[in-house]
This record gives structure tokens, sequence and C-alpha cells, in this order.
């Protein structure tokens, strides 16, 4: 099963719909989309930046590297952090 993050309009009506917002700062909710990304935990709450990206970390960490690492039986997971961080900075 593929679970993708919001994408920036799922994302703006999310916002609204959390935040009770009939209108939104279409350039404001851009940057805060760039910065946070697309995951819904971060947008529920007033984090700060640093909370933001503790829960995306750990997101990541939960998710990619270690249901990634138990299914395939990865053995150097070293190596499969610099491929992954490798991968993300090309997208960028």
């Amino acid at each position: 099963m593929v679970v993708n993050t919001l994408s920036f309009s799922e994302y703006l009506d999310f916002r609204k719909q959390v935040n009770h917002i009939d209108d939104i700062n279409t350039r404001e909710e851009l940057k805060r989309f760039i910065r946070l990304g697309g995951f819904p935990a971060v947008h529920t709450g007033n984090y700060d930046i640093e909370s933001a990206y503790k829960i995306v970390s750990d997101i990541y960490s939960s998710a990619l590297l270690r249901d990634t690492i138990q299914r395939y039986k990865i053995r150097n997971i070293e190596l499969l952090e610099r491929i992954v961080k490798f991968l993300l900075m090309e997208k960028f």
C-alpha cells in the first residue's frame, strides 16, 4: 500500500478544516508547506519549527528506515541512510 503526504491543494483544504479558516493566505501557507512538508500530523497542532522537524524525523525513522530495514533484512544501515539522503537531496 502506498501512502503519500498531502499535496499542496490537499494541505490547504486540511489547514482550512483543522483551523476553521475560510480565507487563507496562500503565499504564507506555501512557505509553511515548503518548510514543514505535507505530513498531516505536523499541521494539526501549533508546533514550532524544531518540534515539527522532530515529528518528520520520527516519521522518517519509523516508516522508511525501520520498516525497510526489517522487510528487506538490510544489514548496512549507515549505507541505506546515506543513499536515502543522497536521493532526497537530488530532488531539491
